[in-house]
């Protein structure tokens, strides 16, 4: 099945993913960052040696976090690390022969969508098992709130921390659910980046300046946008962050758009750095660069412009 080489290799790739996820326990900032990074092993293994390593290398993996957190740790773990790697990988690696002879890959706006999918899937399992075992996702979320609050702004007036957790809570878990795909997304490219360089890949890197999304995700994105302003309690705050969640492949796309762009300006890769430092600092224009996706989805700049680009 495999060599002891690529056993070793397995092995040691479940090992460090597992070293980087125990850091979150240390509780510095740089330890809380680097935890970031415990799924790129398992991509770098997956993508290089099959989906089947990756399973061995996620179970590895879970196994280490055993020893730190526990089994619900580890339960965890794999919910949210592991598993989600497997299935990108076991997807990624899907080919087909086309018309012409050729290898035709399993297409990048699909992983897109398939990692978004997935992260509505933990977000209705979480709503599901905090409505029977509390009081529900809200007020669980808004009871965090009140204790962290509570400890951060010790000391100040009842109604600053009031207005804090007023602001904070309806967002908050979508914003985590975004923030936890997108640093899915960034650990698989750079997993897909690394194999690349070593030329150890299963698949060629895929052109995500091109990167399409089905027609029915613009659907189910405009549904749940609607539902989160017009439909009251549970199910208004379950389509808020549902609605978060959605906006990663429409992100994604929007980031392709600049991409293409940039290609088009001398100066387009100062602009491309620019523009992400300003992404870092601010936040704010990835609402612009999500919003810009979704009328892509419509307008098809990125054709028109390679067109124009044929042309000239």
């Amino acid at each position: 099945m495999f060599s002891q080489k690529q056993w070793m290799t397995i092995a040691a790739g479940g090992v460090i993913s597992a070293l980087l996820y125990a850091l979150v326990t240390r509780g510095s900032l740089g330890g809380v960052l680097l935890a970031y990074f415990c799924q790129l092993p398992l991509f770098v293994i997956g993508l290089s040696l099959g989906t089947t390593a990756s399973v061995i290398a996620g179970a590895v993996a879970a196994a280490g976090v055993i020893a730190v957190s526990g089994v619900l740790g580890a339960f965890v773990f794999i919910l949210v690390n592991a598993a989600p790697v497997v299935f990108l990988v076991r997807q990624g690696l899907l080919s087909r022969p086309d018309g012409n002879g050729n290898t035709e890959w399993y297409p990048p706006g699909l992983l897109g969508v398939g990692a978004t999918l997935y992260g509505l899937g933990l977000l209705v399992v979480a709503w599901l098992w905090l409505s029977v075992s509390t009081g529900g996702i809200e007020e669980s979320v808004r009871a965090y709130l009140g204790e962290v609050t509570s400890t951060i702004l010790q000391g100040q007036p009842a109604e600053m921390q009031q207005a804090l957790i007023d602001n904070v809570a309806p967002i908050l878990p979508g914003t985590v659910a975004l923030s936890w795909l997108v640093m899915l997304v960034i650990n698989g490219v750079l997993g897909q980046g690394l194999v690349a360089r070593f030329e150890r890949n299963l698949r060629p890197s895929p052109d995500f300046a091109m990167l399409e999304l089905p027609n029915w995700l613009t659907v189910l994105g405009a549904a749940l946008l609607i539902g989160a302003i017009l439909l009251p309690g549970t199910l208004g705050y379950f389509a808020k962050s549902a609605a978060f969640i959605l906006a990663l492949p429409f992100f994604l796309v929007g980031l392709s758009v600049i991409h293409v762009a940039a290609r088009r300006i001398s100066a387009g890769t100062l602009l491309l750095v620019l523009f992400y430092l300003l992404m870092l600092l601010f936040g704010w224009p990835a609402v612009f660069v999500a919003f810009f996706g979704l009328i892509e989805q419509r307008a098809g700049f990125r054709q028109k412009w390679a067109g124009a680009g044929k042309e000239e």
